[in-house]
């Protein structure tokens, strides 16, 4: 993957970015964030276009040195590799051994008019991955002021091209992916927010509810202790009424003894 720093680091930085947003605000964002990034790389790939460059190498293939052209990207060569390959395929059928790809009938309309032999490697080295390849003509292979040596070289720039986009597209793929979690985190965070809130509120609720019990229970204590007072001396004016009736009965009595 090409280093594109300045974008990259803002990848990094999506979580956070997005993090605090409030929810209605982050499909905005969402929107505004990859539409920078895009426009990030695009200028980027107008850089790219401008530094691709195809050179004439020679490369050893089977033992025999073979020109060719070749373009050195600066993307890891295992990405290059399954590119390549694909690209190749727009030309007829592809085989591969040892790190050395061929199309033994190949069209390529741009070269020639009629079919070609491509044979081509893919290697990584300083300057990035090197992507070589060398056009067999059927008696030999295509150089420099020949007609259709414009073309294929231009074929392999646009290959260049190609592989820079793709590797863009996958990072903007990521990106988007890198949003949406970001996405899906926040809005679990605002229902776990949602939902303390909701248990504050509870709580809140509770405590009120409670105190209102306790001031119930404080009022209620002290009337109990009033009617435990008053009952104190309702008992005391009981006790003496009680006292009297007794009398009164004993004096009835007295006067019924003395009845003769």
């Amino acid at each position: 993957m090409r280093q594109v720093h300045g974008a990259l680091s803002l990848f990094q930085y999506i979580p956070y970015i997005v993090g605090p947003l409030h929810k209605k605000s982050i499909h905005f964002m969402k929107k505004h964030i990859i539409t920078t990034l895009l426009a990030v790389f695009g200028f980027g790939l107008l850089g790219f276009s401008q530094d691709i460059a195809v050179t004439d190498r020679g490369e050893k293939i089977d033992k025999i040195v073979r020109p060719g052209q070749a373009t050195f990207i600066e993307l890891d060569k295992k990405d290059v590799e399954g590119l390549w390959k694909k690209y190749l395929k727009d030309y007829g059928k592809v085989s591969s051994k040892g790190g050395v790809y061929r199309v033994d009938i190949a069209n390529i309309p741009a070269v020639a008019n009629g079919n070609v032999r491509v044979i081509s490697k893919v290697e990584a080295s300083s300057k990035g991955t090197m992507v070589w390849w060398t056009i067999d003509m059927g008696n030999h292979y295509l150089q420099d002021g020949e007609a259709g040596y414009s073309s294929a070289k231009k074929l392999l720039r646009d290959f260049a091209v190609f592989a820079y986009k793709e590797d863009v597209m996958r990072q903007e793929e990521e990106a988007q992916k890198a949003m949406e979690r970001s996405e899906k985190e926040h809005d679990r965070m605002v229902k776990t927010g949602e939902n303390l809130q909701s248990d504050l509120e509870r709580n809140q609720k509770e405590k009120e509810r409670l105190e209102q019990a306790l001031a119930d229970n404080a009022a209620q204590k002290e009337q109990l202790q009033k009617d435990l007072e008053q009952n104190k001396k309702d008992q005391e004016a009981t006790q003496k009424e009680k006292e009297r009736r007794q009398k009164e009965l004993q004096a009835v009595r007295d006067k019924l003894a003395k009845i003769r």
